[in-house]
């Protein structure tokens, strides 16, 4: 197994580590030390980052209903997601009412919504029937987007929000009539690093930049 620089500083540190020859190499004894330090804190702020990138990265929550039985109104808070009532599932087969997934889907008429209660980044959901469909996007009561508009069919289509940003609401608008949504997917709000991980990170920099001024201040 190959070493890493690290190792191979230590290796060296060690085999300098005798007094006579710290004593007859100093500077090459401490050009050693730094780089072995900042190597460390290489690999610190390494782990720092890599921390803090798995912090920022949600996973996708997908709504796909499958869990619910036969028909009936959909639960206020299932899924994550605030449902107005209106909404109700059902698994017999119906064309063009097609499930993009599984027996169950959720279907509505014309102008409905749903919502969450905190934004998310809302990546969008499979709908199928006859009508234009499209989404407007709200927060905090506020229109910030709206997604292009598709044609629906019997087959399952995915219509993306079209839009990165946080939301609260969505409102679907179907031209004119019934339609089935299904496969419903948003991501929760970014986190927020831990501040004992923008420590480590914070901590990973200043070593570097004290390590890398110490080695230029040594005597060749």
């Amino acid at each position: 197994m190959l070493a890493t620089r690290a190792q191979k500083y230590e290796i060296l540190l060690t085999a300098l580590s005798s007094k006579s020859t710290m004593d007859e190499y100093p500077s090459c004894y401490g050009c050693l030390g730094s780089c072995l330090l900042e190597e460390k804190m290489k690999q610190v702020l390494s782990c720092a980052l890599l921390l803090c990138a798995f912090s920022l990265t949600a996973p996708a929550a997908v709504v796909t209903f499958e869990d619910l039985s036969g028909s009936g109104a959909v639960p206020v808070n299932y899924g994550g997601v605030l449902w107005d009532g209106f909404w109700n599932y059902y698994d017999s087969p119906q064309s063009p009412y097609t499930p993009a997934s599984g027996v169950e889907r959720v279907y509505n008429y014309e102008t409905a919504q749903f919502a969450f209660a905190a934004p998310v980044v809302f990546n969008g959901a499979y709908f199928a029937g006859q009508d234009n469909l499209q989404y407007n996007l709200y927060l905090s009561g506020n229109l910030v987007a709206s997604s292009s508009s598709i044609a629906l069919s019997a087959t399952p289509t995915f219509l993306a929000s079209g839009y990165s940003g946080l939301i609260d609401e969505v409102r679907v608008v179907a031209t004119p009539g019934y339609f089935v949504m299904d496969d419903v997917t948003y991501n929760a709000k970014t986190a927020v690093p831990e501040p004992t991980t923008l420590g480590l990170v914070g901590i990973g920099l200043a070593g570097l930049l004290r390590a890398s001024r110490r080695r230029k201040s040594q005597p060749v």
